[in-house]
C-alpha cells in the first residue's frame, strides 16, 4: 500500500477508539450500499439528470476499476431506457 504523508497517522488511542466504534455501530461501517447506489443511478437515469460520482482513495487502490464499473453499469442502465423509449420526448424536442 502507498504511504500518503497527507493523512494522520493513527496512534494506538484511536485505532481503541475506532475498533470500539465499530463494534458498537456495526451497520454504519459495514453496511453494503451498492442496491441504494444502482437505484439511485436509475432515478437519475431515467429522469435525464446529471449523475456524477467523486472516487477518491490512496494511489492503486482500484479507484479506475470501480469508476469503470460504474460507467458501465451507467451505459446499461441507460440504454435499457433509451431501447424502452423513456428519453424519445426530449429527443424530438431538439430536433
Amino acid at each position: 500500500m502507498a504511504s500518503n504523508d497527507n493523512f494522520p497517522k493513527l496512534d494506538r488511542t484511536d485505532l481503541i477508539r475506532l475498533n470500539k466504534l465499530r463494534k458498537e455501530n456495526p451497520s454504519v461501517f459495514f453496511l453494503n450500499n451498492t442496491n441504494f447506489f444502482i437505484n439511485f443511478m436509475h432515478d437519475y437515469i431515467k429522469n435525464a439528470r446529471v449523475f456524477r460520482v467523486s472516487i477518491m482513495g490512496e494511489t492503486r487502490q482500484g479507484k479506475s476499476e470501480i469508476g469503470s464499473t460504474i460507467a458501465f453499469n451507467y451505459i446499461d442502465i441507460f440504454n435499457k431506457y433509451y431501447h424502452k423509449g423513456f428519453y424519445d420526448k426530449i429527443i424530438s424536442e431538439k430536433l
